[in-house]
């Protein structure tokens, strides 16, 4: 799995990092999609948006047509097949669990990896504004979907804020830090930017780039080129 995708979370906000993008989510867009048993499920009007709004979509397992309030979860990025939630429902039941692939892709890819490469494939389909900048704020809210380049100025000021998002953000896309900023160890069940700077964390601060190419390792230089000294405080618990 590549170190650099990952889905990070600030109070309204989602960051949601794959192999070639950085896509930031509205918290209202992003809890349209739910996980079960491994599969990622979305409403069936959602995937309308994506194809041809008169095709119909019907469940590989059980050949019903879907309603557009209906649960669905697709097969693969391509989203040449799915299947509804009472099939789901069904294969979690089951003791022994045939696997259910796409017949076009057939690929063999873990269950992380599939989720996050229909992540992209779903967001990337309603992103509607490639942004210049963005002041990262832990309260922060945006109206759609957006996408973050090498070339976004990405600013911090007077935040905490992880060392994965920070690290991922620090590689991806061009930073500039206003005041101070304060490094928290990363936690799966905690927002990822916080207000003001943290005074102590006893989780251990992780800056490791290992699986990280030439080109990021790269974009991490200039960027680290810029920080003025003392900008950035690590306070930790013996």
């Amino acid at each position: 799995m590549d170190p650099q995708t990952a889905t990070l979370m600030l109070e309204n906000t989602f960051f949601v990092f794959t192999e070639k993008k950085i896509l930031v989510v509205p918290r209202a867009e992003y809890e349209n999609i739910q996980t079960e048993d491994g599969l990622l499920s979305v409403k069936r009007s959602s995937l309308s948006k994506e194809t041809d709004s008169d095709e119909r979509v019907i469940c590989i397992l059980c050949h019903e047509e879907t309603k557009p309030e209906d649960l669905v979860s697709p097969l693969c990025r391509a989203m040449h097949f799915v299947i509804c939630r009472e099939c789901v429902q069904d294969i979690k039941e089951r003791e022994n669990r045939a696997a259910v692939e796409c017949p076009f892709c057939r690929e063999k890819t873990s269950k992380k990896e599939y989720q996050i490469e229909i992540l992209e494939m779903f967001f990337s389909l309603r992103t509607q504004q490639t942004l210049l900048s963005l002041e990262m704020r832990p309260g922060m809210e945006i109206e759609t979907v957006s996408e973050l380049k090498q070339t976004t100025r990405v600013v911090l000021s007077n935040c905490s804020i992880s060392d994965k998002l920070f690290l991922l953000l620090m590689s991806r896309t061009k930073m500039d830090i206003g005041g101070w900023i304060s490094l928290l160890g990363d936690s799966n069940s905690s927002v990822c930017c916080r207000e003001g700077l943290a005074n102590e964390t006893s989780d251990r601060i992780d800056i490791c780039t290992s699986g990280y190419n030439k080109e990021k390792i790269e974009n991490i230089e200039e960027n680290t080129k810029k920080i003025q000294k003392r900008n950035i405080s690590i306070e930790a618990r013996d």
